[in-house]
């Protein structure tokens, strides 16, 4: 569980901003549940680790009926197929990892993550979203709260961890007129500012054939 070095991390997180320059032009998503239910495969399993209250799969059994959902959850109070990745004796296809690796330290993190790796079927995918630091006092709301993650730190730990980054979005949901007023009026403010209105970041990646 030792973190990465500094070197190792800023030439990652140096790459992953090659990619994508500028984290307030990264696209919207309306909600990570709604983009994992659209990119997950259209069979197999995917398994919630942090799952919480099991919001994802209420998503997944309207907006992708096909996969089949499990959950994993340390929470002794969650009512969570699996407590421990140990306990996941078959290889799934997707795994998402939902404003949970904030929870940690950095080595930590890093380590959860190349856990995953081992579950995962070659080519599957791994979803990770966190709070976005650019929006003001999202990360501090939390006393549980270890590591914040600017979405080039995110992207890059993840290459780190053996996967493949695909895609890096934002997360943001309102109704349409202050949606609008925030896309067309409000967004060159808040790039000018650096202070932005999504309230996660959400990564897509995938583990190595």
């Amino acid at each position: 569980m030792e973190p990465p070095t500094w070197s190792e991390l800023y030439r990652a997180r140096r790459a992953v901003r090659e990619r994508w320059p500028d984290p307030f032009r990264l696209p919207l998503v309306k909600s990570a549940a709604r983009a994992i239910a659209a990119a997950a495969p259209p069979s197999g399993t995917l398994l919630d680790v942090g799952s919480g209250e099991g919001e994802l799969r209420e998503a997944l059994a309207r907006h992708a009926p096909g996969v089949r959902y499990r959950s994993l959850d340390p929470d002794r109070g969650s009512r969570a197929d699996a407590r421990d990745l140990s306990e996941v004796r078959e290889p799934v296809e997707a795994v998402a990892l939902l404003e949970v690796i904030e929870h940690l330290p950095l080595g930590e993190g890093l380590d959860l993550l190349r856990r995953i790796a081992r579950i995962l079927r070659p080519g599957g995918l791994l979803f990770v979203s966190t709070p976005n630091v650019f929006m003001p006092g999202r990360y501090l709301r939390d006393a549980t709260h270890r590591t914040p993650y600017a979405y080039d730190e995110l992207g890059g730990v993840i290459s780190l961890a053996g996967y493949a980054v695909e895609s890096l979005q934002r997360t943001y949901n309102a109704p349409a007129v202050w949606r609008a007023l925030r896309l067309w009026v409000a967004a060159p403010l808040h790039r000018y500012l650096g202070v932005d209105f999504a309230p996660s970041v959400l990564a897509v990646a995938r583990r190595s054939p």
